[in-house]
């Protein structure tokens, strides 16, 4: 994924990542409200929820718009839970430059006087987030630190004396665990906030607004078809109803992690066309949600070979805990728990890392592994048990084949030379395996050395066979043209990457040329995807050509790929084609190809490109100017403000922020007017960046403001700017609906 992709998929919001969540924004006004009104609130929900996305893309920045500079988030409690706390305090006043780099604290100290000598460091309330703590009991439930480490840190909490606030957030169905603090704080679930999965404007808002950002839209109809599918999803999997007038009856909400899936998977399918919209047809053309999601996991997992699925179902079994929650374990420990070696294991799990399945931390310099993400918990279920079934049918089905042979004279060694050195594929029906699998043997002999047998499943499956060219069974004349049968299988346009990722070039190459000839372009746009895979000479070469190419879709695809390359070669045939007489989308490419080079040179061509009749491509030269962090766009981005186009103002709003355009600030004062509402919370922020202190009675303004967006907005900022004349206000909107 690119730093700049709208969705996550899986991985938690980070802080600096608020600009792409939404959907929580009444959540975030009420938790916020909740911890600057108690020292402790236990947060709970469901298993993918979105507890740490809401805390740290949600909350924090709301904290710290209130002016609390001191956010502790620490979610790791596996190993010494207390010193490990303690550490992510230390750390947290060193990056804030209040103490030294090298600087030692007393990790011996109880946690209440560890917290008092380094509130005197804080500008304030301290806020420590415990995120994810249904792991401590499960990591710490037989350990000898979990009751100390209990007790000390609920004679913390109940230290009013020392500026503190804490906030717990874990799984609703560990809360009971809690209970383990009452015998040292009474009231550990006086202040209990439990958030619900996204209702269906929420999640239409999380599904909507982070594509803006990167110039793209949804079909509305696409929107609706969204929603009622996630809420089906998950509506059924809640209650499991059969009737639909008892489904009818329950309200339908959306579950984060599969709404980023699904929306991530949306825009990497649009993102390689030439229309900047996300559609039904490509929703289609994916599998609805349902295709999407279901194909998320195995697809990983399909990625895998024999051995790598053999041990993977192996450590599935202790990363996996039977309710469903996430396991952590050190390399070395869980090796000998599978009694397997270390080495061997340590490459199958990263690449099951790689696939984004499991996470690697390093903890006191040794490796730990866990699941990603809960969600996977389920999935992972039901493939290691479909897994074990199909090897014990093949183990079954071996032994059989051998006692059955078992009697048989031996003869022809002739016979046994073949089958020991021959190998064939064999593609099962459909009801056994969909995967084709490597034998040894010579198809067609006795065999009587029983020497036929299973040696690895490839990584092909029956749907990437076209139909005409599928089998059951079928001959390698000669193993070393293992590769090149089975890429000869695949459907032309997965054939280049195939025989790349193989190391057999010249045939990528006649498979390029095959591609390029053809007049079917959808074959051709393929190539993008797969051009990267196989970057040699030839292949740039063959790319900077496609650039001249008469059809746009082409020049289009080969732009994509030459900036993904970071081919600089590419830089002035780029500079060239932002003269292109298309209909713009190859220009828009070539731009932003350019801001991923870091071509210098196109700054004056991109300035140029800032009067272009197109807002489009406006909005697409602003976003690669603030690539190319150039002071010399200033003065034409001021013009922009007053842009006709709403997308161009707010894009170069964005960008004055960026670059400190002090100069910016009176124009952005009369943008707090602007019809626009993205506009007007845009120049606010921008005010609040370049710390415009003249803003403070506007912003007083729209307090009043008919948009909430803009209220909170200008709330934040207030905030930031350390604007007294704004409490009497802001009290009012205590009241605010």
């Amino acid at each position: 994924m690119t730093e700049n992709a709208p969705y996550l998929g899986l991985r938690p919001f980070q802080e600096s990542e608020q600009d792409k969540f939404f959907g929580r924004l009444q959540k975030i006004h009420i938790l916020t409200d909740k911890i600057l009104a108690h020292r402790l609130i236990l947060l709970v929900a469901a298993s993918g929820v979105g507890k740490s996305s809401l805390l740290q893309a949600g909350v924090m920045p709301a904290l710290r718009a209130t002016g609390i500079a001191d956010l502790i988030y620490h979610n790791d409690w596996a190993v010494n839970p207390a010193e490990a706390l303690k550490k992510a305090i230390v750390a947290h006043f060193i990056a804030q430059q209040r103490v030294n780099a090298d600087y030692q604290a007393d990790f011996s100290l109880p946690l209440v006087e560890f917290l008092q000598i380094h509130a005197l460091l804080g500008s304030g309330t301290m806020v420590i987030f415990l995120d994810q703590f249904e792991e401590f009991f499960y990591y710490q439930r037989f350990s000898q630190q979990r009751d100390e480490f209990i007790r000390q840190l609920a004679t913390a909490i109940n230290d009013s004396d020392t500026p503190t606030a804490f906030v717990f957030s874990m799984r609703e169905d560990f809360a009971m665990e809690m209970e383990a603090f009452k015998p040292w704080f009474a009231g550990i679930f006086n202040n209990i906030y439990r958030i619900e999965k996204l209702e269906l404007d929420a999640a239409r808002l999380a599904i909507e607004e982070p594509v803006k950002a990167v110039g793209f839209t949804y079909q509305p109809e696409l929107i609706d078809l969204l929603l009622k599918d996630l809420g089906q999803r998950e509506r059924d999997a809640r209650l499991d109803l059969q009737s639909m007038d008892e489904r009818d009856l329950i309200m339908p909400l959306v579950e984060p992690p599969h709404l980023q899936i699904v929306c991530q998977q949306l825009w990497l399918q649009a993102n390689s066309s030439t229309v900047r919209e996300i559609t039904v047809a490509h929703y289609q053309q994916l599998g609805a949600a349902s295709g999407i999601l279901k194909r998320y996991f195995d697809d990983k997992m399909a990625m895998l070979n024999a051995e790598q699925k053999r041990l993977a179902s192996k450590a599935f079994d202790l990363l996996v805990s039977q309710h469903g929650a996430k396991m952590s374990y050190p390399l070395e420990e869980l090796a000998s728990l599978l009694a397997e070696d270390a080495k061997t294991l340590q490459l199958c799990l990263d690449q099951l890392q790689t696939a984004v399945i499991l996470r690697r931390v390093q903890r006191q310099s040794t490796l730990w592994y866990e699941l990603y993400h809960d969600i996977f918990a389920k999935s992972i279920v039901a493939w290691n048990q479909a897994y074990k079934r199909r090897q014990l049918k093949k183990m079954l089905i071996v032994r059989g084949s051998a006692a059955v042979l078992a009697g048989v004279a031996l003869f022809l060694a002739y016979d046994g030379w073949k089958n020991y050195h021959s190998r064939h594929f064999r593609l099962g029906k459909e009801t056994v395996s969909e995967r084709v699998e490597l034998y040894q043997g010579q198809l067609g002999s006795w065999d009587v050395f029983e020497q036929q047998k299973f040696r690895y499943e490839t990584n092909f499956e029956r749907s990437d066979i076209e139909a005409d060219k599928r089998f059951e069974t079928a001959a390698i004349a000669e193993l070393n043209q293992t590769a090149l049968v089975q890429i000869g299988q695949l459907p032309l346009q997965q054939r280049f990457a195939a025989y790349a990722q193989a190391g057999l070039f010249e045939n990528a190459g006649k498979v390029f040329d095959a591609i390029r000839k053809a007049e079917d372009k959808n074959l051709i746009s393929s190539l993008a995807t797969q051009l990267p895979i196989a970057r040699v000479q030839k292949t740039v070469d063959r790319l900077l050509a496609l650039l001249k190419d008469n059809d746009a879709d082409v020049r289009w695809a080969a732009i994509q790929v030459l900036g993904k390359l970071k081919v600089q070669d590419a830089i002035n045939p780029l500079l060239a084609l932002l003269k292109d007489n298309d209909t713009g989308v190859v220009r828009r490419a070539a731009i932003e190809a350019l801001s991923e080079l870091n071509a210098q040179d196109a700054i004056n061509p991109l300035l140029a490109l800032l009067k272009d009749n197109d807002a489009g491509m406006r909005w697409a030269a602003i976003q690669a100017l603030s690539k190319l962090n150039t002071q010399d766009a200033i003065n034409p981005l001021l013009a922009l403000l007053k842009d006709n186009d709403a997308d161009v103002r707010w894009a170069a709003i964005q960008v004055l922020g960026t670059l400190n355009a002090q100069d910016a600030i009176n124009p952005l004062l009369a943008l707090l007017k602007d019809n626009d509402t993205r506009v007007r919370r845009a120049a606010i922020q921008a005010l609040s960046t370049l710390n415009a202190q003249n803003a403070i009675n506007p912003l007083l303004a729209l307090l009043k403001d008919n948009d909430a967006g803009v209220r909170w907005a200008a709330i934040q900022a207030l905030g930031t700017l350390n604007a007294q004349d704004a409490i009497n206000p802001l009290l009012a909107l205590l009241k605010d609906n």
